[in-house]
Formats: structure tokens, C-alpha cells, sequence
């Protein structure tokens, strides 16, 4: 039986570190995202904070558009002071903010946990927001010239969330 050849303090095959620590040294294949904790890489964090920043955004625009745009429409539309009325655009606008802040709720909570169906969920609803908010850009021409501000900056938070969503760190680091 053959004896294994004596242990060198030096040699490089006894102090190279395995796997696990090389991971927790960092460095090792950071650049692809292959070692960040789910929602931890950088690039995921910063998707994070462009859809708070949309959300932001958005239900300002639909809480300042209901409070300017509704009077106006709905004395055209009823043709009447009717507070049933009112009170009915008041709640549907309540509801629809809820509704609004929901699915970007949604959208954060799947990508704060990993999930690539936050990423395709967020893909689907941003192209949605960004035509909404071009089209928003149109009342630059009316009297609530002051919405197409709040579509505007919609508009380039939306396309800078759709640059960063189809970066390859955020498709690698998500499951």
C-alpha cells in the first residue's frame, strides 16, 4: 500500500478554497448574479425602486386628475348636481387607485422575492402604463395642460423599468 505524499504548508492543492468559500469570499461570478440572495443583486434593488417610483408617480397623476378632471365631466355627463353621482365617482376612483396600487404591489413582492413572474408580470402591465402615459401626453393640448407633466415623467420612469428589466444581471438573478 502506498503512502500519500507528506502535506505541504504550500501546496496550492490544499489551500485552494472549495466552492462555498469561494462564494462567501465575493468575487466569484458576481458579475453574472449567480451569488446575490434573491431581490438582492444591484440592479434587481434598482428595478425595485423604479417601480416605487412609478407607483408613486401614477397615483398622484390619478389622485390629481380626479381631483381637477371629475367635477368638470360629470356636470357634462349627468347634467346634474347630483351627489349620487359624485359620490359614485368619488368611490370608483378610490377603488380603481386600490386596484392600481395592488398589482404594483404585486409586481414589487415577486420581484423582492426572486420571481421572474414579477419581471414578465412588471414587462406586461409597464408596456401598458407606457402607452397610457404617450397617450397622456396629449393633454398638454387641453386645459389640464398640467397631467401631461405627470405623463411625461411617467412615460421615462416606464421605458428606464422596461431597460432595466431586460438587463441580463435581472433575467439571471431571478428564478
Amino acid at each position: 500500500m502506498a503512502t500519500p505524499p507528506p502535506y505541504e504548508h504550500n501546496d496550492a492543492r490544499y489551500n485552494a478554497p472549495n466552492d462555498t468559500q469561494a462564494i462567501n469570499m465575493g468575487g466569484y461570478n458576481r458579475d453574472h448574479g449567480g451569488t446575490f440572495a434573491p431581490g438582492q443583486h444591484p440592479v434587481l434593488k434598482k428595478l425595485l425602486k423604479l417601480t416605487l417610483i412609478s407607483a408613486t408617480i401614477y397615483l398622484l397623476m390619478m389622485l390629481v386628475q380626479a381631483f381637477f378632471t371629475d367635477n368638470v365631466a360629470l356636470s357634462a355627463w349627468a347634467k346634474t348636481d347630483s351627489e349620487t353621482i359624485k359620490t359614485s365617482a368619488v368611490i370608483g376612483n378610490i377603488v380603481g387607485m386600490l386596484i392600481v396600487a395592488a398589482l404594483y404591489a404585486l409586481v414589487y413582492k415577486l420581484l423582492a422575492k426572486g420571481k421572474n413572474a414579477g419581471r414578465i408580470t412588471g414587462i406586461v402591465f409597464c408596456i401598458l402604463g407606457t402607452i397610457g402615459a404617450a397617450l397622456g401626453l396629449l393633454n398638454i393640448f387641453s386645459e389640464y395642460w398640467f397631467l401631461a407633466i405627470f405623463s411625461a415623467a411617467l412615460l421615462v420612469v416606464n421605458i428606464m423599468w422596461l431597460v432595466t428589466a431586460f438587463k441580463p444581471e435581472v433575467r439571471h438573478n431571478l428564478v
